[in-house]
């Protein structure tokens, strides 16, 4: 059998080596030091949403919720479905109009109407009840907790497209868990969904300015909560309910994430999933040499990818790993990387929700427009 090759040994060690890292738990069990009773549930709306009047319903818990629909005017749907449903609507502020980030904008209305102190900023197609709610209000109570996030998973449908997403967020080593474990052990702000937010008002000390340009708007909240003090992620994932995604729909989203936190800081994209996206290696590997002790060391390799992502899949869905859609998923995430590194020097345009918008460096918003 032919020897171990110095190539062989660095893939396999590198695979090991973050497989470990990403299979950690990213979400830490801290006890409370505060109760939080009252908040403001934030959600940012356009248009009449499937399922919109149920998400603007308060969610049942013992303390006061305040549901704010914000959009841009009154004459969006949105509004009357939140008039409906006894939901507060706020509109866009005067201030704000020369923001590129629609979201960011209906955000700050939010933020500036809000009563009670504490915030949750949560999407529209996001799902939770009033038991979640609290499970994340009881992490943001933590001693020097800034900010609480739930990470984000599709729902569970037979489409392709919701599969692989479901797969990508829950069940590999690019799920949230994996994500911040690993962007921790690298010494870096760990990343952040704005799917379901929750933080203590003062602690955005600026409100949404840094969101204001920012395609990564997501990003540069956590980033400036994590300026206060430190951002967690909490156990419990938060269904957002996309409907059914066909295939390339779930390409086209797999490829804006890479794209979207590469522009927003190229340096935490070693926290992404190219980093990660090894298997093409170990297989491309394994097949360009003989049986060796190389072969051997990379089948390991791949077996230790395999645990870490059961680990982390039972322990975020309580779901056997499905190890085709796996591979699928790590397919296309190599796929975005490779075309996410070639746009930061050739591509300023991303197309999203209607819109496109013309970035400049760091994901700032140069440019808007509907399409």
């Amino acid at each position: 059998m032919s020897p171990l090759t110095i190539v062989d040994f660095v893939v396999a060690a590198w695979t090991v080596t973050t497989a470990w890292l990403a299979s950690r738990n990213g979400a830490r069990a801290r006890p409370p030091s505060r109760r939080i009773r009252d908040v403001s549930l934030i959600r940012p709306c356009e248009g009449a949403e499937p399922g919109l009047a149920s998400a603007l319903r308060r969610p049942e818990r013992a303390g006061e919720v305040e549901v704010l629909a914000c959009t841009t005017t009154p004459t969006d749907p949105a509004a009357s479905i939140a008039r409906e449903v006894g939901a507060t609507s706020v509109f866009d502020r005067p201030e704000t109009a020369t923001w590129t980030n629609p979201k960011a904008r209906h955000l700050d209305a939010g933020l500036a109407a809000a009563r009670f102190p504490f915030i949750v900023f949560a999407d529209a197609d996001a799902r939770f009840t009033g038991e979640d709610l609290d499970a994340l209000l009881e992490v943001l109570g933590g001693e020097g907790v800034t900010g609480v996030f739930a990470p984000p998973m599709a729902d569970d449908r037979a489409h392709w497209g919701n599969r692989i997403l479901r797969t990508a967020l829950g069940g590999s080593l690019y799920a949230w868990p994996a994500l911040v474990s690993l962007t921790r052990a690298l010494g870096q702000p760990i990343p952040m969904s704005g799917a379901l937010v929750a933080f203590e008002k003062c602690n955005l000390p600026e409100g949404l300015d840094a969101a204001a340009h920012s395609i990564g708007d997501d990003l540069a909240i956590a980033d400036a909560l994590q300026s206060r003090g430190r951002l967690e992620m909490a156990a419990t994932p938060v269904i957002c309910l996309h409907g059914d995604i066909s295939l390339a729909e779930a390409v086209r989203t797999l490829r804006r994430w890479v794209f979207v936190a590469i522009r927003h800081s190229p340096l935490r994209f070693l926290g992404f999933p190219f980093l990660f996206c090894t298997t093409p290696m170990l297989v491309a590997l394994a097949l360009a040499q003989t049986p060796s002790l190389g072969t051997l060391a990379l089948a390991l390799a791949m077996a230790a990818r395999l645990l870490a992502v059961a680990n982390i899949r039972l322990r975020l869905l309580g779901e056997r790993p499905r190890v085709m859609e796996l591979l699928v998923v790590e397919v296309l995430l190599f796929d975005a990387a490779l075309r996410a590194l070639f746009a930061i020097a050739t591509k300023r345009e991303l197309a999203w929700r209607h819109r496109r918008y013309t970035l400049g460096p760091r994901g700032r918003i140069e440019a808007v427009r509907s399409v």
